[in-house]
């Protein structure tokens, strides 16, 4: 056998274990939860673990894909490398529905979630209001023009935003604690398989987990960019994909998650050798970690990957209503446009010295 073919082989099966093992965790987990009855303190609790663990969980399987994927374009199996990205893009698809392992994601759930409870029930506390509910009925324009309850509401409005927010952060704790427990493990993973139960070749490259791997090959501004269209890509892909229909149920899944692993897969290809295409901080944290030794680096980092990445999810949950063609191509020509014709003086490998 080959040894290009054998570091493959090795390599799928350690991404499978992997993804084997988180899963028969999640199982288990799932299972003691369905079969034990807990009080109303206890089930706090076990709503805060849960969070944590799905997230441990899909952090893990993730992290020790993408190391795993890192061996094979460091040894120039380029075919291999794509080929497995589109394999796993689909597994994840299917893997990674409990928890997005991608905190941005995790802030964006929480807050959808929190404004539509928290709207709710402000809609009921104003009506259900003395300010608000005497002439409710008779008299709508002229309660709507009255100066104390237009007051009222507006500080109410205020306090509900920063409540929305505390809440939002509240709710996205134990998640992103779960995201780093996940990072950790894995890399712990990753150095004792290599170490102990896989090829001689996979010995030689534990210093992977140690060592700098540079992913930004190009300036703050124009990673920024990239990975502000990247992030904004997926997520809308992954939208409009829910509003597809192509048979029955499994039929439908399993066209989606061939139609997005494709894009995602293209994606990368075209921005590898610019960020990366990660459209995911936790993942980039997670290959960049190592380089993040001075003020400079740090910087680039937050600026391209965690900027990057909020600006495409705002700007796609601020066009969410308006999906429309000319939009979107309006977005992508614009895209295209400064990133192929920024000057270059604007853009430096490092905007901070």
């Amino acid at each position: 056998m080959e040894e290009a073919t054998e570091i493959w082989i090795v390599t799928s099966v350690s991404i499978f274990l992997a993804c084997i093992v988180g899963m028969l965790l999640r199982k288990f987990f799932t299972h003691i939860v369905r079969r034990v009855t807990f009080g109303e303190n206890q089930r706090t609790f076990i709503l805060y673990a849960s969070d944590i663990l799905h997230a441990s969980i899909s952090t893990f399987m993730l992290v020790v894909g993408t190391y795993e994927k890192c061996l094979l374009i460091g040894e120039r199996m380029i075919l291999e490398y794509y080929l497995s990205t589109i394999l796993l893009t689909l597994v994840y698809r299917y893997i990674l529905t409990g928890v997005a392992p991608n905190p941005l994601t995790i802030f964006a759930q929480n807050w959808e979630e929190v404004s539509t409870n928290n709207h709710s029930e402000y809609i009921q506390d104003v009506e259900s209001d003395p300010l608000v509910s005497v002439g409710y009925e008779s008299n709508l324009r002229q309660r709507r023009a009255d100066t104390r309850q237009r007051q009222t509401q507006t500080l109410r409005q205020e306090i509900l935003k920063k409540s929305k927010i505390i809440l939002c952060l509240k709710s996205s704790l134990p998640s992103l604690l779960g995201l780093y427990i996940g990072l950790y493990a894995a890399v712990k993973w990753l150095h004792l398989a290599w170490d102990s139960y896989l090829t001689t070749y996979h010995s030689t490259k534990t210093g992977i987990l140690k060592d700098c791997i540079i992913v930004l090959q190009t300036g703050p501004v124009q990673g920024f960019i990239v990975e502000c269209f990247v992030t904004f890509l997926f997520l809308f892909v992954a939208e409009k994909l829910k509003e597809l229909h192509f048979g029955n149920s499994a039929q439908n899944y399993l066209l989606s998650s061939a139609i997005f692993s494709l894009i995602s897969t293209a994606t990368l290809f075209i921005f590898i050798d610019v960020t990366g295409s990660f459209a995911n901080p936790l993942l980039a944290y997670a290959l960049e970690r190592e380089c993040l030794y001075d003020m400079s680096s740090i910087v680039n980092h937050i600026i391209v990957y965690w900027f990057g990445a909020l600006c495409g999810t705002v700007t796609f949950y601020c066009v969410s209503d308006t999906k429309h063609l000319t939009m979107i191509s309006a977005n992508i020509v614009l895209f295209l446009f400064v990133f192929l014709f920024i000057p270059s003086a604007i853009d430096r490998p490092y905007l901070f010295y």
